[in-house]
């Protein structure tokens, strides 16, 4: 049991690829409860008149397309000769191929999306011979959602996102919670899948039904539900957890925390104050005083607000926080700025400790206070606490914490259920994008080596190979050696062709050599 078996994977020899990322699919709403709309966006022709007239009554009995070439055309996507079928009749609900399927169970599986949306809205449900959208695989068990769902990711296209819309809307209500011969539901399949824009779209829109599914948990006598398929196809894995140890301590003559103090400066004033943060609160928002050196030198994002926020009337720069963050949150980072320690009365306090973590990611906080804020999130391991620590971070899609949290959630989402129904939703979707986030990521890292290989220049055939720094001295120096060798050999032999015989030529060599 596993991605190759639930989800349709090819096999791989072995090794076990990435999941890709389906493309942006523009937003579609739609509900449970309510009927699809009549206006839908199609790109193909629709079919009304005598022709919707003929494909309700029987077939007629002869006609000049072949059938093994409109089976044909349903497969490899010849949306012109399927046209051409529908429109003579020789397309109906009750055609079947050698397998018993249907001619839209066929353009589904070999993934013709735009063929099968056609064949969909030219037989619309709540007419005479329409579609059987209860059809199911007489081996499998497949059914029409599950195979919508096996569409690998990436050509999971606005057209295929149209047809499960609408096959999902139109269906038998027993064909939402159907599983198949392994025990898995359509959504299993997504999750394996990594379809993240059908698990979003069936948990935004049906939010209570969907609870039905996530909590099936037993395929093939396997405890796994939905959200743990996904989990384990995209392979997202708790992180190590973040070590923190306290900062040094400022020495006794560095005055700077004192700095912060009102009473410093004798007349109630921060002394050498050129800066504010207005931090909002009822009834009224608080100010706090600091020096923009000491703010802008720790962090990047401050610097920016410090350098573009405007001067008041005494001369001050106001910083506005954001009001995700509270007073005693944002006191807390002053004081870590001015003194390296961490004074946190709110430790136990998840709400607390996540407006933390989110001012860290809103202003690039220094790393010590977002090991400290990570590694108390961390701890907090009960599924109740990871789905608030999901829901309540904003920004923060990568923090150990966040990911942490995530794999709870999707792990343990059956006892969430039980135990806090109203937050599994909410969680869910949150711990997807997580899943989608690291997935993307994941293929970046992935992808980086082979665009810089062929970045790379080739090189000239028969290009030597470069060698070590030290061996190209030593090589220069050697040639070196051999040429003024030559040039010696060279001079000591023209002039002894010269001199006297007899005469000696060892004053000459000595110079040469000097």
């Amino acid at each position: 049991f596993g991605p190759r078996a639930i989800g349709g994977a090819k096999d791989t020899g072995g090794t076990s690829e990435r999941p890709k990322v389906a493309p942006v699919v523009e937003s579609l709403d739609f509900t449970f409860s309510q009927a699809p709309p009549s206006n839908l966006p199609n790109k193909t022709p629709a079919v009304s008149g005598s022709a919707a007239q003929s494909i309700r009554e029987e077939p007629p009995a002869k006609d000049d397309l072949a059938m093994d070439q409109f089976w044909s055309a349903v497969c490899n996507g010849d949306l012109s000769v399927v046209e051409r079928a529908v429109k003579s009749g020789a397309c109906h609900a009750g055609l079947r191929d050698a397998a018993d399927h249907s001619p839209l169970w066929d353009a589904i599986a070999f993934q013709q999306m735009l063929v099968a949306k056609f064949l969909f809205r030219s037989l619309p449900p709540g007419q005479a011979g329409a579609w059987d959208l209860s059809e199911k695989h007489h081996r499998t068990g497949d059914s029409l959602l599950h195979l919508i769902c096996r569409c690998p990711p990436e050509k999971f296209d606005m057209a295929a996102a149209e047809l499960f819309r609408d096959v999902l809307l139109n269906a038998p209500e027993a064909i939402f919670s159907h599983q198949n011969a392994q025990g898995c539901t359509f959504l299993h399949i997504a999750g394996y899948q990594c379809n993240f824009w059908i698990l979003r779209a069936v948990l935004t829109n049906g939010p209570t039904k969907s609870l039905e599914l996530l909590g099936l948990a037993h395929v093939d006598n396997v405890p796994l539900a939905p959200l743990q398929c996904l989990l384990e196809a995209t392979k997202l894995q708790a992180p190590r957890a973040p070590e923190w140890k306290p900062s040094e301590v400022l020495p006794d003559w560095f005055k700077l925390p004192q700095m912060l103090s009102r009473t410093a400066g004798g007349d109630g004033t921060v002394p050498f104050s050129d800066m504010a943060f207005d931090v909002p609160g009822d009834p009224a928002p608080s100010r706090y005083f600091a020096h923009r050196v000491v703010v802008a030198s720790q962090s990047q994002v401050l610097a920016e607000l410090v350098a573009n926020s405007p001067l008041v009337d005494d001369g001050r720069v106001i910083v506005e926080v954001d009001a995700s963050v509270s007073k005693e949150v944002w006191k807390c980072v002053l004081q870590f700025l001015y003194t390296t320690e961490i004074r946190c009365s709110f430790e136990s306090n998840v709400d607390m400790l996540l407006e933390l973590l989110q001012a860290c990611a809103l202003y690039s906080l220094p790393k010590p206070l977002v090991s400290f804020v990570e590694s108390r999130l961390f701890a907090l391991t009960k599924v109740e606490v990871a789905a608030k620590i999901l829901v309540g971070s904003k920004a923060a899609l990568r923090s150990a914490a966040v990911v942490n949290a995530a794999t709870v959630v999707l792990s343990k989402a059956q006892d969430l259920i039980s135990r806090d129904p109203d937050s599994v939703v909410p969680a869910a979707l949150r711990a997807i994008d997580v899943c989608e986030q690291h997935v993307k990521q994941a293929r970046v890292q992935e992808e980086a080596p082979a665009a810089a290989r062929q970045q790379a220049p080739p090189q000239a055939p028969g290009r030597p190979r470069q060698q070590p720094a030290r061996q190209v001295e030593d090589t220069a120096f050697k040639q070196d050696q051999a040429r003024l060798a030559a040039i010696y050999h060279q001079q000591m032999a023209q002039q002894s062709r010269q001199q006297p015989r007899g005469a000696s030529a060892g004053g000459y060599a000595s110079r040469m050599m000097g």
